[in-house]
């Protein structure tokens, strides 16, 4: 019965079910696993559907992995926890480097919330208060699609295609303002330029990292969340594992703390809020972390802009 409604949704956008998939349901969720959003066998997610009376509001999360790893499991606790609090939670699969270079993994990663927002109706969910997060590559996917225009096609013969990719707010972990190596020798301490998730996404030979010919060139600058903040973009969150902003004792490093001084320096010019949050990995208790605004936690950023007050 289960895998006959997992076929059924999948078969009306065209997908196909995988029918080894339980529905597992609790007395605050139900969850889907694997659920199919696009062509490839990497385009999978899984989704912990809040129960409501009401549509509920969605959270979409990317996993990190530098691009070529990493996978959408271990998201059974958030999506329990979001779930006791009335907000669904999506965790999604994209296409990895080397299999594929930029745009691919991003354009992924837009399809899942397309492919979510098409499914609203069937799934209870508010097609008006949908929300992003990831960590590391995810989080950076994740303030792309925010800051990005609107990937919709109005007059698209895909229905999900049809579909807004605007954000009501992105809160992520470990994000980087770019994956250009010109920005981050630049801009962070160390040779964390030459990591080589970057030259991956975007297919850099190694005389190409510094000096790029003016087809890649285009790649990495689109390629760069800062460089699609605009005025108008969602509030954004950005937690770091770091016990100061100031911190610079990780030379080479791609999560670097500057990362996220630099975007909320932009975000602030385009006067959007932005929040930003760092933590000591000796003690990663969410009471502990430093925070420029007035929430410390992902889940109490969402709430407020979703409108919603936390459940015990």
């Amino acid at each position: 019965m289960v895998c006959g409604f997992l076929a059924v949704i999948c078969s009306e956008m065209g997908l196909a079910a995988d029918a080894n998939k339980p529905q597992v349901a609790a007395d605050n969720f139900t969850c889907l696993t694997n659920v199919p959003y696009g062509p490839d066998p990497e385009n999978v997610l899984d989704l912990w559907l809040a129960k409501s009376d009401k549509p509920t509001p969605l959270v979409v999360y990317f996993h990190g992995g530098g691009f070529y790893g990493g996978d959408k499991s271990g998201m059974e606790n958030w999506g329990k926890q979001y779930s006791k609090n009335g907000i669904s939670f999506a965790s999604a699969n994209y296409r990895l480097t080397p299999k594929v270079i930029y745009p691919a993994p991003f354009m992924d990663c837009v399809r899942a919330i397309q492919f979510l927002r098409a499914n609203a109706a069937k799934w209870n969910l508010d097609a008006g208060r949908v929300a992003g997060g990831g960590r590391s590559a995810g989080a950076g996917m994740a303030l792309w699609i925010a800051f990005h225009k609107d990937f919709a096609e109005p007059r698209s013969d895909d229905p999900v295609a049809r579909q807004s990719t605007r954000l009501t707010c992105v809160a992520v972990e470990n994000a980087q303002a770019s994956y250009d190596p010109r920005f981050i020798k630049e801009h962070i301490p160390g040779n964390a330029y030459r990591d080589g998730c970057n030259s991956q996404l975007f297919g850099l030979k190694d005389n190409e990292i510094l000096n790029p010919p003016p087809d890649k060139a285009r790649l990495m600058e689109d390629g760069a969340p800062i460089n699609q903040i605009a005025a108008g973009a969602p509030p954004v969150m950005i937690t770091y594992e770091r016990a100061s902003m100031e911190d610079k004792d990780k030379p080479g490093d791609m999560h670097h703390v500057r990362m996220g001084i630099l975007l909320k320096e932009k975000l602030d010019a385009a006067r959007v809020e932005c929040v930003l949050v760092t933590q000591s990995p000796a003690d990663p208790r969410p009471s502990e972390r430093v925070s420029t605004g007035a929430e410390k936690s992902d889940l109490d950023f969402f709430l407020r802009h979703f409108g919603m007050s936390p459940r015990k």
